[in-house]
Protein backbone atom coordinates (compact mmCIF):
# COMPACT_ATOMS: atom_id res chain seq x y z
CA UNK A 1 0.00 0.00 0.00
CA UNK A 2 1.38 3.21 -1.05
CA UNK A 3 2.36 5.39 2.41
CA UNK A 4 1.65 8.77 1.33
CA UNK A 5 -1.93 8.05 0.68
CA UNK A 6 -2.84 6.03 3.38
CA UNK A 7 -1.14 8.75 5.59
CA UNK A 8 -3.90 11.29 3.66
CA UNK A 9 -6.65 8.73 4.10
CA UNK A 10 -5.91 8.67 7.65
CA UNK A 11 -5.78 12.52 8.11
CA UNK A 12 -9.25 12.70 6.40
CA UNK A 13 -10.76 9.72 8.24
CA UNK A 14 -10.01 9.88 11.64
CA UNK A 15 -11.86 12.34 13.42
CA UNK A 16 -14.91 10.80 11.54
CA UNK A 17 -13.94 7.53 12.25
CA UNK A 18 -13.50 8.46 16.43
CA UNK A 19 -16.86 9.71 16.24
CA UNK A 20 -18.63 6.98 14.75
CA UNK A 21 -17.39 4.78 17.31
CA UNK A 22 -18.23 6.74 20.31
CA UNK A 23 -21.70 7.29 18.53
CA UNK A 24 -21.71 3.53 19.19
CA UNK A 25 -21.47 3.75 22.73
CA UNK A 26 -17.89 2.96 22.98
CA UNK A 27 -15.82 5.02 25.65
CA UNK A 28 -13.03 7.38 23.89
CA UNK A 29 -10.22 5.63 25.31
CA UNK A 30 -10.94 2.48 23.93
CA UNK A 31 -12.61 3.69 20.49
CA UNK A 32 -8.89 5.35 20.06
CA UNK A 33 -7.39 2.01 20.48
CA UNK A 34 -9.85 0.42 18.43
CA UNK A 35 -9.63 2.77 15.69
CA UNK A 36 -5.41 2.89 15.46
CA UNK A 37 -6.11 -1.80 15.47
CA UNK A 38 -8.08 -0.94 12.46
CA UNK A 39 -6.37 1.71 10.54
CA UNK A 40 -3.31 -0.58 11.22
CA UNK A 41 -4.71 -3.63 10.37
CA UNK A 42 -5.81 -2.33 6.80
CA UNK A 43 -2.37 -0.48 6.08
CA UNK A 44 -0.49 -3.98 6.99
CA UNK A 45 -2.83 -6.63 5.61
CA UNK A 46 -5.50 -4.85 3.11
CA UNK A 47 -5.47 -3.44 -0.44
CA UNK A 48 -5.59 0.10 -1.57
CA UNK A 49 -9.71 -0.93 -2.13
CA UNK A 50 -9.88 -0.18 1.53
CA UNK A 51 -8.32 3.53 1.06
CA UNK A 52 -10.47 4.27 -2.20
CA UNK A 53 -13.66 3.15 -1.14
CA UNK A 54 -13.95 4.35 2.69
CA UNK A 55 -16.99 2.40 2.62
CA UNK A 56 -14.85 -1.16 3.59
CA UNK A 57 -13.14 0.53 5.69
CA UNK A 58 -16.11 1.57 8.12
CA UNK A 59 -18.14 -1.96 7.11
CA UNK A 60 -14.44 -3.17 8.64
CA UNK A 61 -14.68 -1.21 11.74
CA UNK A 62 -17.94 -1.92 12.75
CA UNK A 63 -17.13 -5.84 12.63
CA UNK A 64 -14.87 -4.34 15.07
CA UNK A 65 -17.00 -2.72 17.16
CA UNK A 66 -19.18 -5.76 17.56
CA UNK A 67 -16.14 -7.57 18.91
CA UNK A 68 -15.19 -5.65 21.42
CA UNK A 69 -18.93 -5.44 22.51
CA UNK A 70 -18.92 -9.02 23.06
CA UNK A 71 -15.61 -8.53 25.14
CA UNK A 72 -17.44 -5.73 27.26
CA UNK A 73 -20.67 -8.14 27.37
CA UNK A 74 -18.52 -11.42 28.40
CA UNK A 75 -16.81 -9.18 30.90
CA UNK A 76 -19.77 -8.15 32.39
CA UNK A 77 -21.02 -11.33 32.53
CA UNK A 78 -17.69 -12.87 33.93
CA UNK A 79 -17.71 -10.17 36.83
CA UNK A 80 -21.75 -10.96 37.70
CA UNK A 81 -22.86 -7.52 36.46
Amino acid sequence: MNKKVFEDFYKTNYRHALGYVIKRHIPKADAEDLIQDVFLEVFEEYDDEYIKNPKLFFRLLDYRIIDLKRIFKKTKIDKGY
